[in-house]
């Protein structure tokens, strides 16, 4: 096994290196050594660069966390001096301290990651039976667990620590706008998962402690809502926005057990509290950064977001969306969603997850139009062409996932049948009600007529590479589908209410048909040439074998024929 864990540029000092040969040799005395440190320090803030407690903090947090690697070699000596010194309870004694950060933010991270370590040891195990058995026949997992008397101990020890950083959230914002401080809270965010993981094993009824969850997510929001966040460190966050998995699953509990007659359930009543205790901009800001950019931010975690969203827009007003283009992040984020893959999940799944989070889109847009006919959102935090683009990923996903329904009668090769049927039904109706809602809308004149005038223009003007305008795209690809099911009720009533928007904005199909096979007329098939991807002011020669193929010259031709692929298209064709 490997004893390596830092990069070989880290260098350790003499006294970090004599501190690592102690906790193998005397671990017990090396803790307490630490902890007496922590305890006889003067003040958190006197804490130096230098400082013998933030180096050896250093050490003993990479020692703790070669345990999350199989092929490391282990102090299990470590492990037993912690569990009989009561160690993590030390931990979050520290982090409950009210100094905790005023720390130098290296220590604070170290501390977490260390918290970090121990809980995921005690999860492993928990589920020893399930984890790999060592050469020697042994589980290398079998005798590190957390004593009775101990597990209870903490989970007191750790309200007191969620309490305690609930009280002090007002630091968050300065804290988490650094690199180092945001490590802390990706920390708290682990923290908060490990926990409810180790909960969800050993506890019958294993529902989060509220404030452990408030926590978690003002940490959430006050990480990716940092006015200091670029996009470059959004995308390089190792965050697992595991907050927003913890909010949902209590948010439904609290459903469950909701008075049906009270005025203000529980539920309500925590989702407001949320959007109370953060500031209603950074909140939107950190939704903007991480629907855009979080490379992470996908399958349930960014369904549930966008549910959460929903249900804090009554709280935080329809305004706050004025100030960040959000459908700019929609669309982002959905983009992100549709060509995600999971190699160990089959197709099926990944479509369901897909229809999921597109359907909540759906949704949440919907409820966004009231504030642009009241002007609490303004036309331009509104633009047509992003509007569009959340369409027709409702478009590919739908079809998508009933190509994939359409399988073979027998075993179902997709994954849950029921539950993709049942995805692409609830898909449906939010596609079919934010269609509707537009052309109502648009109507009824409920729209301001620079958003109509908007969504109509840039549903018509061709984008790159393209012959004719969205709208008009996916009336030909509808029609499409329904050449090759005649019968499909899904396609019948998708292209009659496409056409009835198109209708609504007073698009002409046949206009824009005509308007199509005349651009197609002057580009070039070749796909190198410039005028592929704008029109020639010159005529365009016409292969003579497809009657369809133009180019502006012999010399495209000639390379469309021998290189692009035509020689094989054209032969089709014929």
């Amino acid at each position: 096994m490997s004893s390596q864990r830092h990069a070989p540029w880290i260098k350790w000092n003499a006294e970090q290196n004599a501190y690592d040969q102690a906790l193998r040799e005397g671990p017990t005395a090396a803790l307490d050594h630490f902890r007496t440190l922590v305890i006889r320090q003067a003040s958190p803030s006197s804490m130096s660069d230098n400082d013998e407690l933030l180096l050896l903090s250093q050490v003993l947090m990479e020692q703790f966390e070669m345990f999350l690697d199989e092929t490391m070699e282990t102090n299990e000596g470590l492990w037993r001096a912690s569990i009989e010194s009561e160690f993590i309870l030390f931990l979050t004694a520290v982090i409950s301290g009210p100094g905790f950060f005023d720390h130098i933010l290296g220590f604070a991270v170290n501390i977490c990651r260390m918290l970090v370590a121990i809980l995921h040891i005690w999860g492993l195990g928990l589920k020893v039976a399930e984890n790999k058995v060592d050469q020697d026949g042994t589980n290398r997992n079998a005798t590190r667990r957390m004593p009775s008397g101990l597990s209870e101990a903490f989970w007191s020890a750790a309200e007191t620590m969620w309490m305690s950083l609930w009280d002090r959230r007002g630091s968050f914002a300065r804290v988490f706008s650094s690199g180092v401080g945001r490590a802390i809270s990706i920390g708290f965010d682990r923290i908060a998962y490990m926990m409810q993981k180790i909960r969800n094993r050993i506890f019958v009824d294993p529902g989060a402690h509220p404030v452990m969850v408030q926590v978690a997510y003002c940490s959430w929001v006050y990480l990716h809502g940092s006015e200091l966040l670029t996009e470059a460190h959004e995308i390089e966050l190792p965050s697992s926005h595991h907050a927003l998995m913890l909010v949902h699953d209590h948010y439904e509990r609290l459903c469950k057990t909701d008075d049906g007659n009270s005025v203000l359930p529980q539920s309500h009543v925590f989702v407001a509290k949320l959007a109370e205790a953060t500031d209603a901009r950074t909140a939107v800001r950190a939704a903007r950064n991480a629907l855009s950019y979080s490379e992470s931010l996908i399958d349930d975690h960014l369904s549930f977001y966008i549910q959460l969203l929903s249900l804090q827009m009554k709280v935080i007003g329809l305004h706050r969306y004025s100030s960040m283009p959000l459908m700019d992040a929609f669309s982002l984020a959905l983009s992100r969603q549709v060509h995600a893959s999971d190699p160990q999940s089959e197709p099926g799944v990944q479509t369901r997850r897909n229809t999921e989070v597109c359907g909540e889109i759906l949704e949440h847009i919907r409820a966004m139009l009231p504030g642009l006919k009241t002007g609490a959102i303004l036309s331009a935090s509104f633009p047509g062409y992003k509007l569009w683009d959340v369409l027709v990923a409702g478009l590919f996903t739908t079809s998508h996932a009933d190509t994939l329904l359409h399988h073979v009668t027998g075993h179902c090769e997709r994954g849950d049948h029921t539950a993709l049927a049942e995805g692409l039904s609830t898909l449906l109706d939010r596609l079919f009600a934010l269609l509707n809602s537009l052309i109502s809308a648009i109507r009824l004149d409920r729209l301001p007529r620079s958003v109509v005038e908007n969504l109509r223009d840039s549903g018509v003007k061709p984008r790159a590479l393209h012959t004719s305008g969205i709208w008009h795209n996916e009336v030909r690809h509808l029609r499409h589908s329904l050449r090759q099911d005649p019968s499909s009720t899904t396609y019948i009533t998708l292209l009659d209410t496409w056409v009835k928007l198109g209708d609504t904005l007073g698009i002409d199909e046949t206009y824009e048909r005509d308007l199509e096979a005349a651009n197609k007329a002057r580009r070039c098939s070749w796909r190198l040439c410039v005028y592929h991807s704008k029109p020639s002011d010159k005529p365009l020669l016409v292969c003579k074998g497809c009657k369809e193929a133009r180019y502006c010259s012999a010399a495209c031709q000639r390379s469309d024929w021998k290189q692009g692929g035509h020689r094989t298209d054209c032969r089709r064709v014929k």
